[in-house]
């Protein structure tokens, strides 16, 4: 998956998320924002960055962002580095997936009854995703499209899989699509439908707008993307979310057309970082430099520690900003066909090989019965 971060409660540590999930090449290198939770009279922060996939993680930068904020907003972090604040969050009038079915009900609140593709009909598209309909903008100039998601399990399953048809020359095709530009990478990624894409509907037609990073599939993360509106938006607003189908799952999307209040923001330093030896590894994790903290093993972890500034307002919100990639180690053995590999250079043949699996399983199964 990634590196996985738990924070300190006070009494124990608890599992918060993964940091820089899909940054599966050095290209693909990326910042990476998570919401960590705040506990009651904190002075310090501690957290755990642990390695407990078959992988070896690099991590460039760990950080706190504080934001400091009045009680009736909440201030979150784009995938930009940038501090936007929801004020008045709306909910979708109404939601339909793509085959025009209602889902309201699923995404409305943050109670973990999620959206995600079902094989209930027996029917497979590519591609699956949401057609959100938001009360109308106004005179806003942005939108800030909230949400709560994470990929599946299925995603990370299915890329295994697709890895695993490397063969013996696992190594090799790994290295060579490590040299490829970040931009050709992010590009194949965007064809197949794993990050989320984000369209709005302007002049009665669809327009890809952004999209929201890989989530990892092991906790639901809040993330938020800001829409620029230029006023040839349909009314109501009507926002797309997309994705190869399996791969994602919707817990809870807003709108918040609100402008932005005031945030008091504080960069935190480490104080303290030490691996599970005790052992002083601060440099690697201080600046967005080539000094990295390495976790080869799934036996390495690292205690990071921050000192708190005094609250600049009554509400306090604090991400962790890290940067870093990883390698999936995979043994897979035997020969591999070349020309077959080279169709997963079309848009949607990775969704295609998905869909063939998932008839496999189903067909195994029903063998079995």
């Amino acid at each position: 998956s990634c590196p996985f971060v738990y924070t300190w409660d006070g009494t124990d540590y608890r599992f918060a998320g993964e940091i820089y999930s899909g940054s599966i090449y050095k290209n693909l290198e990326r910042h990476d924002y998570l919401r960590l939770p705040t506990y009651p009279g904190q002075e310090s922060y501690r957290l755990k960055i642990t390695n407990e996939a078959f992988e070896i993680q690099h991590t460039n930068l760990a950080e706190l962002i504080v934001a400091d904020h009045a009680s009736d907003c909440d201030a979150v972090i784009d995938k930009y580095g940038r501090v936007l604040t929801l004020g008045d969050l709306q909910q979708p009038v109404i939601a339909t997936n793509l085959i025009n079915q209602d889902v309201t009900q699923q995404i409305r609140e943050k109670d973990n009854l999620i959206y995600q593709t079902s094989s209930a009909t027996g029917e497979y598209n590519l591609t699956d995703g949401l057609i959100l309909q938001f009360p109308p903008a106004g005179n806003a100039a942005t939108a800030k499209l909230a949400i709560r998601a994470k990929n599946s399990v299925m995603l990370d399953f299915m890329l295994g899989r697709f890895h695993d048809m490397f063969g013996s020359a696992y190594q090799y095709i790994m290295k060579m699509q490590g040299e490829q530009p970040r931009e050709v990478l992010q590009q194949w990624m965007l064809d197949q439908g794993i990050p989320l894409s984000v369209s709005v509907k302007r002049n009665n037609a669809w327009e890809f707008t952004d999209f929201y990073n890989i989530a990892g599939p092991m906790a639901m993360k809040d993330d938020v993307l800001e829409i620029p509106l230029n006023g040839t938006e349909n009314t109501p607003l009507e926002v797309k979310i997309e994705f190869g189908s399996f791969f994602w799952e919707i817990d809870y999307a807003a709108i918040d057309y609100s402008p932005r209040s005031v945030v008091s923001t504080f960069t935190i330093p480490l104080s303290s970082a030490v691996n599970e030896h005790g052992r002083d590894i601060s440099r690697s994790l201080k600046g967005d430099d080539s000094k990295y903290y390495t976790q080869p093993t799934t036996a390495d972890q690292a205690v990071v520690t921050f000192n708190l500034p005094a609250a600049a307002g009554p509400e306090r919100t604090i991400y962790l900003h890290s940067k870093g990639w990883y390698e999936l180690m995979r043994n897979p053995k035997g020969p591999h066909d070349k020309e077959y590999l080279l169709t997963f250079k079309q848009p949607g043949r990775f969704n295609q090989f998905v869909i063939e699996e998932i008839r496999k399983i189903e067909q195994t199964a029903a063998e079995i019965k």
